[in-house]
């Protein structure tokens, strides 16, 4: 993270210890596992929550919770 910031010093903020995040605009995550819970995290916002942790249990992804990223 520590080049990351040197290396694009126009970005205002990294969060560290975020999968994803989301600035209302654009949802970026940090990594193709990550992308997993992002990708969730949109689906709840389209489908809702409810869904979205059916879906994922059907999937056998047990780790999406949406209170984990905030």
């Amino acid at each position: 993270m520590d080049s990351f910031e040197k290396q694009f010093p126009a970005i205002k903020k990294v969060h560290r210890n975020k999968r994803y995040v989301d600035n209302g605009k654009i949802i970026t995550s940090a990594g193709v596992s990550a992308g997993i819970d992002a990708s969730y995290y949109l689906m709840s916002k389209i489908l809702g929550e409810e869904f979205t942790r059916v879906a994922a249990d059907n999937l056998e992804y047990l780790y999406w919770n949406p209170s984990n990223n905030k």
